[in-house]
């Protein structure tokens, strides 16, 4: 994290990426048994999440493969996910602005009718 509390995301080796979807993939494949950490959960989760199973898969592997595979999965899931929920939040910001200005013309419009049944009331009273 930088000092005024931003979290900083480590820099991936190109090899990163491919990396964690051969391990998916391994890790998908294999018996249906669930993957556990030999170390308490909290590290290995704290580890797994600042890259570990990557940067050091020969350690995190065999000693924290639940956390990798949970790691690995919600990584996947993201990369995979993360432009088609951007263009879903910039298609319904397009419709937000549409109805807005949908809106803002369909106001003008009957503000200028409230005025000129006002002039009519004013010229019927004079």
């Amino acid at each position: 994290m930088t000092a005024d509390g931003a979290m900083v995301l480590p820099r991936m080796h190109p090899l990163a990426v491919p990396l964690r979807l051969a391990l998916l993939v391994a890790w998908s494949t294999s018996p249906a048994t669930a993957a556990e950490d030999a170390y308490a959960q909290k590290d290995c989760r704290c580890w797994a999440s600042q890259g570990a199973c990557t940067t050091n898969a020969k350690f995190m592997v065999p000693n924290c493969a639940g956390s990798c595979e949970r790691q690995l999965a919600c990584d996947a899931l993201f990369e995979a996910g993360s432009s088609s929920v951007l263009e879903e939040k910039d298609k319904k910001i397009a419709q937000l602005e549409e109805q807005l200005k949908s809106s803002a013309a369909t106001s003008d419009a009957a503000r200028r009718q409230l005025e000129e049944h006002n002039a009519t009331i004013v010229q019927l009273q004079a």
